[in-house]
């Protein structure tokens, strides 16, 4: 014996059911959203506050990216180092302290008002979680009168953090200018032949 054939509901029957069925499928995804929401407090009431390490490391990342670009002729936000910091190479550390890092800078910015008439920098930051540091990759263009062409200064930098997320280390290396590799302790004496012609120190005694 066949079985009987099932009869499905006609489109006038279902347009007529829909008002019905709306409210019920309201009333689902009115419960399936309580429900989101009530997740997203549970998760957000669990969610642990940063550490002292994690606001400074973001409040390093934010000043690096910033002065990565005007550290040729602005002051840095010092507020991200520790009063140990260390300028380093590859062959050594160069300058010990905060106050021979920002003589550093402050030689830089008056090399770059005396010599130089524009310094343009692009940059990439990258975040190396694994060894506690933040590394930049930097592309400087020099560009003064007393030089025939624009002066192409590239480099790596990793900054290495501390316990507490300050910056106590800055390594500058893969030095090159006009794309050649040179040693950091040489770089500033050659971009001063190239601007000048005339030899000077790179790191503060």
């Amino acid at each position: 014996m066949l079985p009987r054939r099932i009869s499905t509901p006609s489109a006038a029957a279902t347009r007529a059911l829909a008002p019905k069925l709306r409210p019920l499928r309201l009333l689902q995804s009115a419960r399936l959203t309580r429900r989101r929401y009530d997740a997203l407090q549970i998760e957000g009431t669990n969610r642990r506050p940063p550490t002292e390490y994690e606001l400074n490391r973001g409040k390093a990342i934010d000043a690096l990216n910033a002065d990565a670009t005007r550290f040729a002729d602005a002051e840095l936000d010092w507020s991200i180092y520790s009063e140990q910091i260390q300028l380093a190479d590859p062959t050594g550390v160069r300058a010990r302290g905060l106050a021979n890092y920002k003589r550093f800078f402050q030689l830089v910015r008056l090399f770059r008002s005396l010599m130089v008439d524009d310094v343009s920098v692009r940059h990439r930051l990258r975040v190396d979680d694994a060894n506690g540091r933040i590394v930049i990759c930097w592309y400087s263009t020099w560009r003064t009168s007393m030089a025939k062409k624009p002066i192409q200064i590239d480099a790596v930098s990793y900054y290495s953090l501390d316990d507490r997320g300050f910056v106590e280390a800055h390594e500058v290396d893969r030095v090159e200018i006009n794309g050649k590799r040179r040693s950091p302790e040489t770089a500033w004496e050659r971009l001063q032949e190239l601007v000048a012609g005339g030899p000077g120190q790179m790191y503060p005694a």
